[in-house]
């Protein structure tokens, strides 16, 4: 899975449980975290 597909599937997860969307900032968080990113 790269790191577009675990953005899609965490969007479609937080939609059915929310009725929400992702915005960019949790969106860069996960991309962020999945990259191994590190955040102070």
């Amino acid at each position: 899975m790269d790191d577009q597909e675990v953005l899609n599937w965490a969007d479609e997860f937080v939609l059915a449980n929310t009725a929400k969307h992702f915005n960019h900032v949790p969106e860069a968080i996960l991309g962020g975290t999945w990259q191994r990113q590190k955040y102070p």
